[in-house]
C-alpha cells in the first residue's frame, strides 16, 4: 500500500474565504463550492513532497494552531473537518494491508477538532 495524501476536507454554514485567507500559499483549493447554506472546500498542501500521513497531518496541525483569529474563528466555526489519509492498493495481500498512525498525530488532530478517514485507492 503506498501513501498518496492527505486532502482536508472543510464543511460550514459560514464563508470560508477567512479560512483561506489564513492559510495562504501553504495550501492548495482542490475543490469549492458553496450552496446556500454550506460552504465546502477541499485542501492539499502546497509542498509535501516525498512526507507520510503524520508529517503531512502534523504540517496541516502546525498551520491551523498558528491562524490569525478570523481565520481560526473560520475553522472553529465548521462543522466538519476532515482530514481524509489517501493509499493506493497495488494489489490484495493474502496478510492484510496495514498503516499506523503515531499516538501524538492522532492527539493533535483530535486538539484541532479534526476526525480521520482513511481512503483506499485500487490500482
Amino acid at each position: 500500500m503506498q501513501f498518496l495524501n492527505v486532502d482536508l476536507l472543510i464543511r460550514s454554514s459560514q464563508a470560508l474565504q477567512p479560512l483561506l485567507d489564513g492559510l495562504g500559499d501553504a495550501v492548495l483549493v482542490l475543490h469549492s463550492d458553496t450552496t446556500p447554506d454550506q460552504h465546502f472546500v477541499s485542501l492539499e498542501l502546497a509542498d509535501n513532497q516525498g512526507a507520510d500521513a503524520d508529517r503531512t497531518i502534523e504540517q496541516f496541525c502546525d498551520l491551523i494552531e498558528t491562524l490569525p483569529n478570523a481565520a481560526r474563528k473560520s475553522w472553529d466555526a465548521a462543522d466538519r473537518r476532515v482530514f481524509d489519509v489517501g493509499y493506493r492498493l497495488e494489489s490484495m495481500a493474502k496478510s492484510g494491508v496495514m498503516s499506523e498512525l503515531a499516538a501524538a498525530t492522532i492527539d493533535r488532530l483530535a486538539q484541532v477538532g479534526g476526525s480521520l478517514r482513511m481512503t483506499v485507492y485500487l490500482k
